[in-house]
């Protein structure tokens, strides 16, 4: 082991063999049925185990490319300090950005439960903060990033996996049962993503088209807010691109105005 790089890739992969125990997949290492193999030939086809639940973290792992790191000092495009901090700092913007989760503003479900609900920039060193600050039980992102207060404010996606587990074995129902109450009642359309040639121009669009059907908000980007559906699209750091998430009580709603929205976007 001679270098850094080295050093992480063998730590990674012990990691990796430790969390795949957790897997209901056959194998931690099979490729995804009818996916290309590392060696690029198609792999057979898996027998379907008949489990009730499995991880993704097997597909994961094999859909990656090792020693890809974009952003490592290792790599020979970073001649020095000044084009890694270019790279870095537009890719770190476009991570930490504050992005609105696509979901019902107001929280019913952790007001329900006696919760006060918090709204926080994303990224996770602004989570911990505020946790810190609110002692805050539990924080969530959209990208599936979570974070407890009883593992030090930090983010893990075994506890959560877990947490589903006991879930599951308690209620005695699958899991798409358990969601169903949700998916019934909140209907989203997941990131859209336009490119554009003026992003100034066409929020001020929005804005205009919009504003009169609820409440406004420039936290990031544009955000209109109904009684029954609200949107956010804001802009990518990164990439003359517009994005959009958009959410409804009920299917035909949600696809009507994401219908709306996106013929001004893209007009």
């Amino acid at each position: 082991m001679s270098t850094r790089r080295e050093f992480l890739q063998d730590t990674t992969q012990g990691a990796l063999a430790a969390w795949t125990a957790l897997s209901f997949a056959p194998s931690a290492h099979a490729s995804p049925r009818g996916a290309p193999s590392a060696e690029g030939v198609a792999a057979i086809p898996s027998p379907d185990p008949g489990s009730d639940i499995g991880s993704l973290y097997p597909f994961v792992q094999s859909q990656a490319v090792p020693g890809e790191f974009p952003l490592s000092f290792l790599r020979k495009e970073f001649s020095d300090v000044a084009a890694w901090k270019r790279r870095g700092r537009g890719t770190l913007l476009e991570l930490l950005h504050y992005a609105p989760p696509p979901c019902d503003p107001r929280p019913e479900t952790i007001e329900r439960v006696g919760g006060v609900p918090l709204v926080n920039r994303v990224g996770h060193a602004y989570i911990k903060h505020r946790m810190r600050e609110e002692d805050a039980v539990f924080a969530g992102e959209v990208s599936a990033h979570y974070y407890f207060r009883d593992f030090s404010q930090a983010d893990s996606g075994v506890i959560p996996f877990l947490l589903m587990l006991e879930l599951i074995s308690k209620r005695g129902r699958k899991l798409s049962e358990i969601l169903e109450q949700y998916r019934s009642r909140y209907f989203i359309t997941g990131e859209i993503n336009t490119p554009v040639s003026d992003v100034a121009l066409k929020l001020s669009e929005l804005e205009e088209r919009f504003a009169p059907e609820g409440n406004v908000s420039h936290l990031d980007g544009i955000s209109i807010v109904s009684d029954d559906w609200h949107f956010n699209v804001r802009p990518s750091n990164t990439e003359p691109l517009l994005r959009l998430n958009l959410e409804a009580r009920s299917q035909e709603l949600m696809e009507r105005k994401r219908d709306e929205v996106l013929d001004v976007i893209r007009s």
